[in-house]
């Protein structure tokens, strides 16, 4: 997040909704699951920092991105109960990624791999 950039928050019940003015417009959406500071902090140092592949495709500012993190299920503890999902609109494309993970920031993390690898593969 830049120095000074203040977050939009939208709270509705258990879902808490997130964007940041930036090169890209970035949309965050929690289910189940809290939106802490740090939280949001992550996910735009990870998911940010795909700007930069997609600046070439981002003409008129229409690059747009949506996050969702999601606790899957309440009763279970262990096993892959986490869900980041981003679905990124480019100009005349949909980029979709899903990643399940036992640790919300290791799906970031490994959705980040997924939509770089993406990225990557469509600049060419």
């Amino acid at each position: 997040m830049e120095f000074g950039a203040k977050p939009t928050v939208f709270p509705l019940g258990q879902n808490a909704y997130l964007r940041y003015n930036k090169a890209m417009n970035i949309n965050i959406k929690t289910t189940e699951l809290d939106l802490t500071p740090s939280l949001k902090v992550f996910i735009n140092e990870k998911l940010g920092g795909l700007a930069k592949f997609v600046k070439g495709l981002d003409k008129e500012g229409a690059v747009e991105m949506h996050c969702e993190i999601a606790r899957t299920t309440k009763h279970h503890r262990h096993g892959n109960v986490f869900k980041a999902e981003v679905n990124l609109h480019l100009p005349k494309k949909l980029l979709r990624a899903v990643e399940y993970h036992e640790d919300a920031r290791k799906a970031i993390d490994a959705l980040k791999k997924t939509l770089r690898a993406e990225t990557s593969s469509r600049r060419r």
